[in-house]
């Protein structure tokens, strides 16, 4: 894959490595202003474990930090652009966690979304370049968004209708929000594309490793469960107001109940979200040859359907907050 500027192909070395070192690990976070970054730096800082790169496309940095370790860095880019203001930064750094985006939600149009996807494609070509040795991305339950329609909302007594990371692909899921039907499906592709381009890249250079986090829902700000909706976006984005059917109606996408039941069992609470993140970096991943990893990132809420297993399994993630345990306002 070019990159437009000449780049080698991804060089091929010997052996990957299976952890990062104890020192102080060099974190590259794109996407730092926004809902994602800024949490995850945020957190970093106060452990104070991480050097820090931060890049976002906005002039400024939301988060400032004047002491001297660890060391922080920002740097405003286009990452749809490859240029070596921040390219030469991956060659600094041990992890990247990707979570940029140009108005990166489930309602956005296509031309946003290609922009998003060439963004990812070029983190994720030039991470291989550089050899970094772990990028974790964030996708999105929606890859698989279809699910949302069949098997309920809760868990069933058998389990049968577990939702785990090996679910049939099936991007994108639709339901009312307000008197608009919103789908999710140009959401959606793109982040299966960035899986598929990293799973590539896992299998063609041996010295990265590729963690896909689908992520559930992680709100901005304090992101408490009392502000969920059954509309899946923030209550004051909708316009012309509710007209969800009453619980009941056989029509999944503009059941109330329904939807609500489901976005809050895709909760994400920010404790969990820095947990998870912060096993990405320290944990000893199993050495392969095909370093490609999907983890449902969700917290534990209470008759989930989604299978929590490969988190626990490959990090020892174990999310603590459960939607259904906090009270609802």
């Amino acid at each position: 894959m070019s990159t437009g500027e000449g780049e080698a192909a991804i060089p091929r070395l010997s052996k990957r490595s299976d952890s990062i070192p104890s020192r102080r690990t060099r974190v590259l976070i794109t996407g730092s202003n926004g809902n994602l970054g800024e949490k995850l730096a945020r957190e970093l800082l106060e452990t104070k474990s991480c050097d820090l790169i931060l890049i976002d496309v906005q002039k400024e940095s939301k988060v400032q930090y004047s002491g001297v370790i660890p060391r922080v860095e920002y740097v405003q880019a286009d990452l749809s652009l490859v240029q070596t203001s921040w390219t030469g930064k991956l060659r600094r750094s041990e992890v990247v966690f990707h979570f940029a985006g140009c108005k990166l939600n489930a309602d956005c149009g296509w031309s946003d979304a290609a922009t998003s996807l060439d963004a990812a494609c070029n983190v994720l070509v030039q991470a291989a370049q550089a050899n970094v040795k772990r990028v974790i991305m964030a996708s999105s339950w929606h890859v698989i968004g279809t699910c949302k329609d069949s098997g309920g909302t809760t868990l069933s007594t058998d389990g049968g209708n577990t939702i785990s990371t090996e679910h049939p692909v099936s991007a994108g899921a639709q339901w009312f929000a307000g008197c608009r039907l919103i789908d999710s499906t140009p959401y959606a592709v793109p982040k299966l594309a960035e899986e598929r381009l990293a799973k590539c890249l896992a299998e063609s250079n041996p010295t990265t490793s590729f963690i896909v986090l689908r992520m559930g829902w992680c709100q901005p700000g304090e992101n408490s469960p009392s502000t969920l909706s059954p509309v899946g976006c923030e209550m004051k984005a909708v316009v012309g107001g509710l007209s969800l059917s009453p619980h009941g109606s056989s029509n999944p996408l503009d059941d109330s109940q329904y939807l609500f039941e489901w976005f809050r069992n895709t909760w994400l609470s920010n404790r969990d979200f820095c947990s998870m993140c912060r096993k990405c970096i320290d944990a000893s991943l199993p050495t392969s040859t095909k370093a490609f990893y999907i983890i449902n990132a969700m917290s534990s809420n209470l008759g989930s359907r989604w299978d929590l297993a490969a988190g626990r399994d490959l990090l020892g993630y174990v999310p603590q907050d459960d939607a259904s345990r906090i009270p609802q306002v």
